[in-house]
């Protein structure tokens, strides 16, 4: 699925999304996006983007708890956090 949204938005970097799957969150409780106090019922607590560079540096964290996250919102955050030069689109 990461591979086909990727292909669609034209994205020269690997994306990595975390499924509903309960009580079986790595990646984002490495993270800390995980398990976060929020209204509504279910088994993912936030929507978050965490922007690794090429090198594995973290450069951006966006949290939105409750909150759907659009493509363009993606693109926006990836091109705040490492421009044009980081292959964002």
């Amino acid at each position: 699925m990461q591979r086909a949204a990727a292909a669609e938005l034209g994205l020269a970097y690997p994306l990595l999304s975390e499924g509903p799957t309960v009580n079986q969150h790595p990646v984002g409780s490495a993270y800390g996006v995980y398990h976060l106090r929020q209204r509504h019922p279910g088994p993912v607590d936030a929507n978050a983007i965490v922007v690794i560079d090429a090198n594995g540096i973290v450069r951006a964290v966006r949290v939105r708890p409750g909150q759907q996250m659009s493509a363009a919102n993606v693109l926006d955050i990836v091109d705040e956090a490492i421009g044009s030069e980081g292959g964002a689109k």
